[in-house]
């Protein structure tokens, strides 16, 4: 189990309705550490990248609404 385990179910829960997105790439296109420690914690930089990341993920999806 891992991100592997994580990334296939999001096809199923987009298969069935919901809207999610595999974000295991974010930051992949950044030659920086994006984490403020050795474990998990964003760093402010980390954490704009991923709000970014998102609102334009929930906009993308509105404006395909409607």
């Amino acid at each position: 189990m891992g991100y592997e385990f994580l990334a296939d179910g999001i096809h199923i829960l987009v298969a069935e309705g919901s809207l999610a997105v595999d974000a295991t790439t974010v930051f992949d296109a950044h030659d920086f550490s994006v984490y403020s420690d050795e474990c998990c914690h964003f760093s402010p930089a980390g954490n704009d990248i991923l709000q970014q990341f998102v609102a334009s993920t929930i906009v993308e999806h509105f404006a395909k609404s409607e």
